[in-house]
């Protein structure tokens, strides 16, 4: 079953809409044909043209079954150990592209976890100028980058346990290849997996989520959900959202132990920059937990240590909302969120566990919109904020931000019921919300089960 986050809202103030819908399209995928690559020894697989590719009679590698399928077919992978080229290359993907009816699919076999890896030269797993694929339930490690998607559309990355990559985990740009130069990807959802341990040379970028290009204009990647991950030990940013990219959500993610490198790219947790900050309006951060941003930066480069131990950095428009923000390396160094340039930038319903003068470091430009945000200092931005206070919350020291009975954050919010309709655990605000991430009920601090989403059965 492949599941697809829905639209999420913008900053013009659209609601958020949650449901589940169910399409059955069976029919429509009749004509689909299922491949296996087992390089177990279980059974006697092969790469001639002979082997028709059968559970019985399997193809020996990845990028042999890719050039044997057809689009919309599955291709199952079992568990094995699967190294590109002998270990010293990488699988780029560039083909067969599926339909929005019926994607290609390259899979782990239900129940089982093949594993990738290579060498610090590559990507280990290259989607390029690819549309409508599913790419479900791998290990993937030891690469430069080990996920690299180029020029594709409609891809779905998830379930998958990436780590260990030179550089970032994850890049997302503009396509390089002569096949498919300059095509930008749109609408590429990574979801369900655990991204770690990227950036492990400390003189390159180590995020694990790099989205875009920067600097270059033409790189206009959109429409990147990157939603319910785990994200950790980063050497810089958790997600890193580049100049020219738009419409990119990132939701109900964990960010925890970031930016921990000694290089001159440390920039925050989450970090939406800009030369040109009108052209990112779209975009959305909410519902996260981000943790323990720092402290590895190189506080003599340039932007300063506040910069770069911040949790969310915005050099451009976006609405900021129901996120968590806590850990120890705020307190003295840097912000829960730095904010820089004029335009339009929301920040509304955020739990951020600092204290009050800790809240937001407005390094140029105006003063965001700031409303129904526990962590700020009332006496500066006043707007139905209030300063964090661990009597609040049903456990404190556990990082649980749930409020308690008869807490002052409770009906002391505005009506923001046309951006933020819901909770982080999915519970509807009132006209008169509770300030913060959460509203009180009594609820487990556990997020519910996401809504909004499609499920096609295959």
């Amino acid at each position: 079953m492949r599941v697809v986050p829905a639209k999420y809202s913008t900053p013009s103030g659209k609601k958020l809409i949650l449901s589940f819908v169910l399409l059955l399209c069976a029919p429509a995928l009749s004509h689909a044909a299922t491949y296996y690559v087992d390089n177990s020894g279980s059974v006697a697989c092969s790469d001639t043209g002979g082997q028709p590719g059968t559970a019985a009679a399997p193809f020996c590698t990845i990028e042999y079954g890719v050039s044997r399928i057809s689009g919309g077919d599955t291709l199952y992978v079992k568990a094995g150990h699967y190294q590109p080229n002998g270990g010293a290359g990488y699988i780029i993907i560039n083909g067969p592209s599926g339909t929005s009816a019926a994607h290609t699919s390259i899979r782990a076999y239900p129940g089982q976890t093949p594993i990738i890896t290579g060498s610090s030269g590559g990507s280990g797993f290259r989607v390029q100028g690819v549309s409508y694929m599913d790419v479900v339930g791998f290990e993937i490690s030891g690469m430069e980058e080990d996920i690299s998607v180029e020029g594709s559309n409609h891809i779905l990355f998830d379930t998958l346990n990436v780590h260990d990559a030179q550089q970032a985990c994850v890049h997302i740009r503009k396509c390089t290849s002569s096949s498919c130069s300059g095509t930008v990807p749109s609408y590429i959802t990574i979801q369900n997996s655990n991204i770690h341990d990227c950036g492990l040379n400390t003189s390159l970028n180590g995020d694990g989520f790099y989205i875009g290009t920067s600097g270059d204009s033409s790189d206009t990647t959109n429409h990147v959900t990157v939603y319910n991950n785990t994200i950790t030990n980063t050497g810089t940013e958790c997600v890193n959202i580049k100049d020219f990219t738009n419409h990119t959500t990132v939701d109900h993610n964990t960010c925890d132990n970031n930016d921990t490198s000694n290089n001159q790219y440390s920039d925050a947790a989450i970090m939406l920059k800009s030369s040109t900050p009108t052209n990112n309006a779209s975009d959305v951060i909410s519902n996260n937990i981000i943790s323990n941003t720092g402290p590895g930066s190189n506080c003599g480069a340039t932007p300063s240590c506040t910069a770069v131990n911040s949790a969310i950095r915005l050099q451009h428009s976006a609405t900021v909302f129901n996120n968590i923000i806590y850990g120890p390396n705020l307190a003295s160094l840097g912000y829960a969120f730095y904010t820089e340039n004029s335009d339009s930038r929301l920040i509304y319903q955020n739990t951020a566990d600092v204290s009050s003068n800790r809240f937001i470091d407005v390094a140029n430009g105006s003063v965001p919109t700031i409303i129904n945000n526990i962590g700020p200092n009332p006496s500066t931005y006043s707007n139905h904020n209030m300063a964090a206070n661990s009597a609040y919350f049903v456990n404190y020291a556990g990082h649980d931000y749930h409020l308690v009975a008869s807490s002052a954050p409770i009906g002391a919010g505005a009506n923001l019921l046309s951006v933020v309709p819901t909770d982080r655990d999915g519970n509807s605000r009132s006209a008169t919300p509770d300030d913060g991430a959460y509203e009180y009920g009594g609820s487990s601090s556990a997020p519910q089960p996401p809504t909004g989403l499609t499920a096609i059965v295959h």
